[in-house]
């Protein structure tokens, strides 16, 4: 079962960047900037699914390791209904727009994904009412 949801997980993210991008500024805070794909949303069963990118104005180090990232490039399914959200996979780079040296990426598997209750009135609201707004 492992390996299955190994190879299905690949074959996603091959069909993830096969696509043409559409980034778009969402919002931005202090520290961080959010752009979403908007060619990427599409609909999951009963969650949508986005790519995003968050840029850091400052570089963040990953715990446990020396490496200091400035932006992330992370796949994130949201329930529109329920108001949550959470990150099936994320992958930190070096340089801003998810440019430069992949530094190390974390996925997991669908059922593992924790999801978040959307914090009225933050940039993750924001983020959430954009992504659920495109479908």
């Amino acid at each position: 079962m492992r390996r299955a949801a190994f190879v299905f997980l690949l074959l996603f993210g091959l069909h993830v960047h096969a696509h043409a991008e559409n980034w778009t500024f969402v919002i931005a805070s202090e520290n961080q900037r959010i752009y979403v794909d908007t060619d990427s949303i599409r609909k999951a069963g009963q969650q949508v699914r986005a790519w995003s990118i968050f840029n850091y104005s400052t570089s963040a180090r990953v715990p446990g390791t020396t490496f200091d990232f400035v932006s992330d490039r992370s796949l994130f399914f949201f329930d529109c209904n329920k108001k949550k959200y959470g990150r099936a996979v994320q992958m930190l780079f070096t340089e801003p727009d998810a440019k430069g040296e992949q530094l190390t990426s974390f996925s997991g598997r669908m059922r593992d994904i924790v999801y978040e209750d959307v914090v009225p009135e933050t940039i993750g609201d924001n983020f959430f009412s954009f992504v659920c707004s495109k479908i």
